[in-house]
């Protein structure tokens, strides 16, 4: 291992093995060892390369018989965004009625992910 290299352990969550996959990343060579199937291989170079989440936050609700929804990205964007979409969410009010799935912010920071709501909120005068 050359002196620039960074080593991780990680644990795979691809199934419920959970192999202990260490990986070397040196430049633009990546080396993992640790891994039983190409799926925990996969999973280790796209963590040590770039780790992907769903985001998972809350949006104000403006008539709704409660005060936020909970929400999230349908697809994972790069954490380095996670932070980001919530504090771009705090800036958000959807007004009810709110369907299951209903897209509240479509490409949210460019990410190519919406913005989606995770629970249907009823409307009220």
């Amino acid at each position: 291992m050359s002196i620039d290299a960074v080593e991780r352990r990680l644990t795979c969550i691809v199934c419920p093995i959970g192999c202990i996959v260490t990986v070397r990343v040196s430049g633009d060579r990546l080396e993992a060892s640790g891994y039983l199937c190409s799926r925990g291989l996969d999973y280790a170079r796209q963590e040590a390369l770039d780790p992907r989440r769903i985001a998972i936050t809350v949006v104000k609700v403006r008539y709704g018989d409660i005060p936020v929804v909970s929400v999230k990205t349908d697809r994972p964007i790069p954490r380095r965004f996670v932070r980001e979409v919530a504090k771009l969410a705090a800036y958000i009010e959807a007004e009810a009625p709110i369907e299951l799935g209903q897209i509240l912010l479509e490409d949210i920071l460019g990410t190519g992910a919406n913005l989606v709501a995770t629970r249907p909120v009823r409307r009220i005068e």
